[in-house]
């Protein structure tokens, strides 16, 4: 009985190792890890600068720094415009929140890409 039990005990330590791999591999389960991938995070950042962020007052300052200083006002404020950053509304940075590292970093460099798109743009035409 002695025997019956060690061996029993010895493939139990043995096989628990391999065994709990083997579960944690079903088709249905999900992993532990935030949802997001970097891409997503690419697509919703580039949205999101499209929709919430104007870049108007950078139009109001082409007009008038080219009205004042001409050619020159124009570049300048060009050249400020690329300099300056914008960070994501706060909703939206609270909203990624629960998304995985990647997201968020695709998300915010993709966000300060188009808003310095629109930067440029509007102080250009401006």
């Amino acid at each position: 009985m002695r025997k019956l039990i060690a061996v029993t005990l010895i493939w139990f330590l043995i096989l628990t190792p391999f065994m709990s791999t083997v579960f944690a591999q079903q088709p249905g389960l999900k992993p532990d890890k935030p949802e997001g991938t970097y891409i997503q995070g690419l697509m919703e950042g580039e949205l999101s600068a499209s929709m919430s962020y104007s870049g108007g007052w950078w139009f109001v300052g082409g007009i008038g720094s080219g009205f004042l200083l001409g050619l020159i006002g124009t570049a300048t404020i060009a050249g400020v415009s690329q300099i300056s950053s914008v960070s994501p509304p706060s909703q939206e940075t609270i909203r990624i929140m629960s998304k995985s590292q990647e997201f968020q970093i695709a998300f915010r460099q993709s966000y300060n890409k188009k808003t310095k798109s629109k930067k440029l743009w509007n102080s250009i035409v401006g």
